[in-house]
């Protein structure tokens, strides 16, 4: 694909726009994802690139791979793609074609888990490439250097080796191919040889002479970079040479190589030492000896720079340059004017000092001197390249030496002096050796007691040495480091010394959870005595005042020390203490001024022109700017927060953001922000979690992991609520039990918090610890100061805590003293507070309450309703306590006979929808639906029929059933005539809808890789911005003039449509009653019947009854006949006839006597629309099957169900020419169902006899797999599948069973199908529904109605592998009228299916 395509967004988005109409893993579904891909990759590669394209392009390939069959040629064309690109994206700056590994420095470190995937794909990619596939040379060789790049150990060498010299032998001589190949390989070979613990690696050398040499004749002979290559192959010739290998007769190769050398450079000077190395290496070979000249201990040094012994480079450095001492330069002039140190430079100046100091026995000398000052610095400049410890050492050797030389009046003395003082430093950092901090702090004050002022031009440190702070080192326990120096610095008592002091003692004191204030009493006084002294005071010792009062201040509670903290700070500049400090006073006081100023201080601290040379400062701005979000209730205050928090205020501001909006993706964030577990062993100790200190704060660690841990046990008691998991509970308290050893007094209310929700969680429905959650929520009400901005949380709590208390003791002294604390917290927040709704609700709850106790000298009833009904509308509060409010609102209201009764339950169905947002995935959505709908929808119609609204009520029932689905359907509504009206807007929705749709289907699974994570975190605020957008353009569509109710709940009038298709009965139970409403054709307005015998409880309790018999009697799958003992047989019926019984008696007979419906042998059909748990119970087979009056209901009416009633109003192509019939069967790893075959020849038998426009068309067994299946679907009218169907426990896991995989429900919700008219579906359970979400329920037959079906045929358990060829014989002979075939008698082919089935088994058989 070329670059520069005319229009590549263009086709980008052409392509986008087919995409759905394809199956999902068809042919044409892959080769556009393909041509989309190879889109994305020519836009990355235009000069107006985005790295976008490249993700795009990346999770394309990944989707492909994901989607095409395992180990066919796609795969592997899709692996290597992947693959290819993740290089790319793992090394930004560089082009990687194929093979080639550009080994040119970086200007940024690698994606290392870019390149893991990478690794991962290549090696998938090999495993299925066959050994002659053009590809496998490709792979190898990319496969070969990804390994190169990543080095773990000696393995991973070898491994990277062994696989280029693979390709190589794939690799024909002149291939382009060849020399980037043979550049790695010797660059593994390099490494191994370098990293081998062997003293002989003569055959990795032989191979690395033989690659140079070939790589050598792959240049031109007037190349430049041939000379290079010479060069490298001379190297490695010496290598044989010199010891250990010692192989002398490669000496001749040497002078040859050094002679072509000399022909293509004659003044090249590494020519002539290569020869000088042929002298050597031949006096070697007529001596085997070394002669050995004495010298101090610098050998070892020297033998370091070279691979051959120290006498032999000595000779050669006499024969070459050095025969005469030259005068050594010092080094310290050489600023960063003069240049940096080439590459190699700091080697040569390092063998040319040490040459001097082998050269000079005498150790007297100007050079003498200079070169032990030279090599301090020079091995200290290349431990900070290399950070070898040996150069450190040798740095620190040198140094020491060095100052036995020199007269501390020297000039070199004070910058000699200086570099040691780092090296010590950095020796202590590594090691962590008390006498490296000894020596250390021994020369500085030398320095500072020597006041040396250097006379003449003032010399700069050398650039090679730059200023380095140590960080902290923890030695055998931190109490016995503090110990330490604690007590070498009190021995000093020096000004400098007393500073060190001061800090020392305050971070033991933070640190250690003293509880003893003399510590920072002891502070202060070494602060005043370094004050008192003539001489400056450090700033850090400065700063170390404010930070002592902030500290005293939060172990006190004592506002003094607070204002001192912050007078002091201000004072003197401390920014990022200061503004902590006001922080703690707006805690304290509760004074937005100063809340203001923080936020005011950290802008101008993270202005962009104060910004700090190579990063930012990191403050407490994103904590302040979170908590004036907690007070106002500005959500772009909590946005701009993310951008200035890290680790524990970064979680604090996700959770602030999941409370508001209730994603769980931001309940997750809090624990990968924080760095906090779950107590899954990872992360935290048995004494609980480890202390870590903010990254901002500089003196208190103690208050900041009590933070952690308070955020952390908030955290794991929110995850507990939507998991119900004990486990989260119990490590909560271990985790706050270890907190409150060591807490502040400022913090202690939150861990009494804390405690009181963990009180709460464990004694779940009863009242066990119920007063002692109250006593502690009291205790730290009286610790909390007057203002504090957090009392109205705690004053909320023990109003709850009394409201609890009282539905056990019925005291109302409890309940007045609950109102009284929540009125309490309300007066203290504004309406704008995220809290205040909460707040609200509460009250209006105890209000409800106390109105029921019969004292009414006020209007309480009236006070709860306006309470609830604030809450409802609070605009800052979260979406669950909206919902929950406008509940209550709505129940309260009914039960005073409140006019806006209804009006709140419209507010109900109105925040329902929102919990499945279209920002979050499919699985969340759902999810969420499911947790928060409960028998809501069935109360609200109720009401409604109380007030004599039916109307209103059917419109209740539809906007509350299948939210989940009418929202997904939503995506898939055509513009319609929207798009005369307003083309540009309708265009920008349909492509909005595209992308929500697909965004919304990548969901997270068991086992994802680390890359898919990363994957679908960046997809998420991606949809959400979809997801924005798509509400802001539906809000700009409903003002075009007509389109006022786009996309809005259909209203009655539209509804009752549905009624033209079919009788339309609509059950709700609530726990008093049944209601079954009416929608008729010939009736204009709903009727409705009451059936008291039947309520929600008895509904659930027939359910139970119903899934325990269907258990005893196997009915989990297809079930093959067998022997069954007469008596369990006998058991199963009756209960089964017993419960059809009831349904007849309690809902059905009532229905149909109150419609006037008679038996017929030609019964009208009607259609159930059942809520709740009426929606898993049998009512299509209710009946009286024992004794001699054997009726049910398929006597009267031809049943049928819908989730909704707009799918009633779906247009219906009852016929059409040509009919695409696909049969399909299998049945790999499960039971064999021996009447398939018979059932699809009977269906075929009867197609093949009595039409004349049905075309048949089989898969069985290996034919049936998943991308013939899903092609053969696209281009199908009727499917029928005859296979086995699995439930799992995540319901978008529902799925049949193919011949090489499993036909998913969220497939079928990728999938779109414009032909389809029925499904068929003869496999098990594909109409099964779990009875925790009857009103939110996916099954398989409900995928494929979105899919596209029409019409589906289900099960809502297995059936009798004996019943199904009968079954389906009877039903296809049913929905052929002259000759074709008619979908508008399916339903009544079926019924018919069914009765001939029940007749022509035993009697009473139901």
């Amino acid at each position: 694909m070329q670059s520069s395509h005319p229009d590549v967004r263009s086709a980008i988005k052409v392509l986008e726009d087919t995409l759905l109409s394809f199956p999902e893993g068809s042919n044409s579904h892959l080769d556009t994802m393909e041509k989309m891909a190879n889109l994305h990759v020519a836009q990355f590669e235009s000069p107006s690139h985005s790295s976008a394209n490249l993700d795009e392009a990346i999770d394309l390939w990944r989707e492909i791979c994901r989607l095409c069959m395992p180990s066919g040629h796609r795969h592997l064309l899709a692996l290597y793609q992947l693959s290819t690109l993740l290089q790319r994206r793992c090394f930004p700056t560089r082009l990687l074609q194929g093979l080639i590994h550009d080994r040119s420095p970086q200007t940024s470190k690698p994606n290392r888990d870019d390149l893991d995937e990478a690794i991962l794909t290549q090696r998938a990619a090999l495993l299925i490439c066959p050994p002659d596939h053009e590809l496998r040379l490709s792979l190898l060789g990319q496969l070969g250097s990804s390994l190169l790049q990543r080095i773990d150990n000696l393995a991973a060498l070898q491994e990277s080796a062994r696989l280029l010299r693979s390709a190589l032998s794939l690799c024909p001589d002149h291939d382009k191919h060849r020399f980037p190949l043979l550049d790695n390989l010797s660059s593994a070979l390099a490494s191994l040889v370098g990293a081998s613990e062997r003293h002989s690696v003569e055959a990795e050398v032989e191979e690395l002479v033989r690659i140079h040499r070939e790589i050598t004749d792959h240049h031109s002979p007037t190349a430049e970079n041939r000379i290079g290559s010479l060069i490298e192959t001379g190297k490695w010739l010496r290598r044989l040479c010199e010891p250990p290998l010692r192989r002398v007769n490669r000496a001749k190769c040497i002078y040859d190589l050094a002679q072509e050398i000399l022909q293509l450079s004659p003044e090249n000077s590494q020519a002539r030492e290569l020869l000088a190395i042929v002298e050597v290496v031949e006096e070697q070979g007529s001596h085997h000896h070394d002669t050995s000249i004495q010298r101090l201990t610098h050998e070892h040094h020297l033998a370091r720079f070279t691979t051959i012994s120290s006498p032999t480079i000595i000779r050669l450095l006499n024969k070459l340059q050095f025969r005469k001492q030259s005068t050594l330069q010092p080094l310290y002039h050489k600023t960063s004017n003069d240049g940096p140190f080439k590459s190699g430079e700091v080697d040569t100046e390092i063998r040319k000092n040490l040459y001097c100091l082998c050269r000079n026995q005498s150790g007297e000398g100007q050079n003498v001197r200079l070169a032990y000052l030279n090599l301090g610095t020079l091995f200290q400049r290349r431990y900070l390249d290399g950070n070898d410890i040996c150069d450190l050492n040798a740095a620190i050797e040198y140094q020491e030496e060095a100052r036995r030389f020199l007269d501390p009046q020297d000039d070199f003395y004070s910058i000699l002096s200086s570099n040691m003082q780092n090296s010590l430093l950095r020796r202590y950092a590594i090691n962590g050796h008390i006498e490296d901090y000894k020596r250390h702090y021994e020369l500085a004050l030398e320095e500072c007691q020597s006041a040396v002022h250097l006379i003449g031009p003032t010399l700069l440190p050398s650039p090679m040495v730059e200023h380095f702070v140590a960080p902290t080192r923890t030695l055998a326990t931190r109490q016995e480091n503090w110990e330490t120096l604690i007590q070498y610095h009190g021995e000093a008592r020096t000004p400098d010394s007393l500073g060190q002091l001061a800090e020392h003692i305050f971070s033991r004191f933070t640190e250690s959870h003293s509880e003893d204030l003399a510590d920072l009493t002891k502070v202060l006084g070494l602060i005043n005595e370094i004050e008192q002294a003539d001489t400056p005071v450090p700033k850090s010792t400065s700063n170390l005042r404010s930070r002592v009062f902030l500290c005293w201040y939060r172990r006190s509670g004592e506002l003094p020390y607070l204002n001192n903290a912050i007078s002091l700070a201000a004072t003197q500049g401390y920014t990022t203490t200061h503004m902590e400090a006001l922080y703690e006073r707006y805690i304290h006081e509760g004074s937005s001024s100063d809340l203001e100023k923080a936020i005011a201080l950290g802008m101008v601290l993270h202005h962009p022109d104060n910004r700090p040379t190579g990063g930012y400062y990191v403050s407490s701005l994103g904590l302040c700017l979170s908590t004036r979000y907690s007070r106002t209730g500005n959500v772009d205050d909590l946005e701009e927060s993310f951008r200035y928090s890290d680790s524990i205020d970064l979680a604090e501001a996700y959770m602030h953001r999941y409370e508001r909006f209730g994603r769980v993706e931001d309940l997750e964030c809090v624990f990968q922000a924080g760095g906090l577990s779950r107590g899954d062993g990872k992360g935290y100790t048995a004494d609980g979690e480890e202390s870590t200190t903010s990254d901002y704060d500089e003196g208190d660690p103690n208050f900041w992991s009590t933070r952690k841990s308070i955020l952390h046990c908030l955290a794991l008691l929110t995850m507990h609520e939507l998991q119900a998991d004990p486990n989260l509970v119990l490590f909560a308290k271990s985790i706050i039990t270890t907190a409150e050893t060591h807490c502040s007094y400022t913090l202690r209310p939150y861990l009494l918090h804390c405690r009181v929700r963990i009180i709460v969680a464990e004694m779940g429905e009863s009242d066990s610890g119920l007063h002692s959650a109250i006593a502690a929520v009291e205790e730290a009400i009286s610790i909390l100061p007057k203002n504090c901005v957090h009392r109205p949380l705690f004053l909320a709590s023990l109003g709850d805590l009394l409201c609890r208390r009282y539905y056990s003791t019925s005291q109302q002294a409890d309940l007045i003293a609950s109102i009284e604390a929540i009125r309490g917290a309300l007066s203290q927040v504004v309406p704008s507070n995220p809290r205040w709704a909460a707040y609200s609700f509460a009250l209006g709850m105890s209000l409800e309450l106390y109105s029921k106790t019969g004292n009414t000298e006020a209007s309480p009833m009236v006070d709860a309703i306006f309470s609830l009904r604030d809450a409802a509308f609070a605009p800052s509060a979260s979406l669950q306590i909206r919902y929950i409010a406008a509940i209550n609102w709505a129940k309260a209201a009914a039960m005073s006979a409140d006019p806006d009764a209804l009006y709140a339950y419209d507010i109900v169905m109105e925040i329902l929808p929102q919990f499945a947002s279209l920002g979050l995935d499919v699985r969340d959505r759902h999810r969420t639906l499911v947790r928060m709908t409960s028998d809501i929808v069935s109360d609200a119609a109720a009401c409604a029929i109380s007030y004599g609204s039916v109307e209103k009520a059917v419109e209740f029932l539809e906007r509350g059933r299948s939210v989940f689905w009418r929202q997904a359907t939503q995506l898939r509504s055509p513009m319609g005539t929207l798009l005369d009206a307003a083309p540009d807007l309708a265009n920008r929705l349909a492509e909005l809808a595209r992308d929500l749709n697909i965004s919304s289907l990548r969901t997270r699974g068991p086992g994802d890789s680390k890359a898919r994570l990363a994957f679908l975190a960046r997809e998420g605020p991606k949809r959400r911005a979809l997801a924005d957008e798509w509400e802001m353009l539906v809000e700009k569509a409903r003002s075009v003039e007509g389109f006022e109710d786009f996309l809005r709940p259909s209203r009655y009038t539209q509804l009752a449509k549905a009624a033209a298709v079919s009788t339309v009965v609509m059950l709700s139970a609530t726990a008093e009653t049944c209601h079954a409403i009416i929608l008729n054709s010939e009736v204009s307005t709903p009727r409705y019947l009451t059936l008291p015998l039947m309520t929600m409880p008895r509904a659930v309790e027939l359910t139970s009854c119903l899934q325990t018999t269907l258990n005893r009697a196997n009915r989990q799958s297809r079930r093959v006949a067998k022997m069954v003992l007469p008596f369990r047989a006998k058991s199963e019926e009756t209960a089964f006839a017993c419960l059809l019984a009831i349904l007849w008696m309690d809902i059905v007979k009532p229905v149909l006597d109150f419609i006037g419906l008679q038996k017929s042998t030609c019964p009208p059909r009607l259609t159930w629309f059942c809520t709740g748990a009426l929606a898993l119970l049998p009512i299509h087979a209710a009946g009286i099957y024992a004794g001699p009056e054997n009726i049910s209901i398929s006597d009267f009416v031809t049943p049928s169900y819908t989730p909704t009633l707009s799918h009633l109003l779906l247009p219906t192509q009852t016929s059409t020419d040509k009919v695409k019939l696909l049969l399909v069967s299998h049945s790999p790893g499960h039971a064999p169902i021996p009447n398939v075959s018979l059932e699809l020849r009977c269906i075929q038998a009867v197609i093949g006899t009595t039409t004349t426009n049905t075309i048949c068309i089989q898969l069985e067994n290996e034919d049936a797999t998943y991308n013939n299946v899903l092609a053969k679907m696209a281009s199908s009218h009727i499917t029928h599948l005859a296979c086995h169907g699995t439930v799992s426990h995540d319901p978008l896991d529902n799925a049949v069973v193919l011949h090489d995989g499993n036909l998913k429900v969220d497939t079928l919700m990728r999938t779109s199908l414009v032909d389809a008219r029925l499904v068929f579906l003869s496999a098990c359970q594909t109409a099964q529904i779990n009875p925790s979400e009857p009103d939110e329920f996916i099954h398989i037959a409900a995928a494929m109605l979105f899919a596209g079906f029409r019409g589906a045929i289900a099960t809502m358990w297995a059936i009798d592998d004996n019943d199904g060829p009968q079954m389906a014989k009877s039903f296809y002979h049913g929905i052929v009228k002259g000759g074709t075939v008619d979908f508008s008698h399916s339903a009544a082919s079926l019924h018919k299916a069914v009765r001939e089935g029940r007749e022509s088994g035993p009697k009473n058989s139901f």
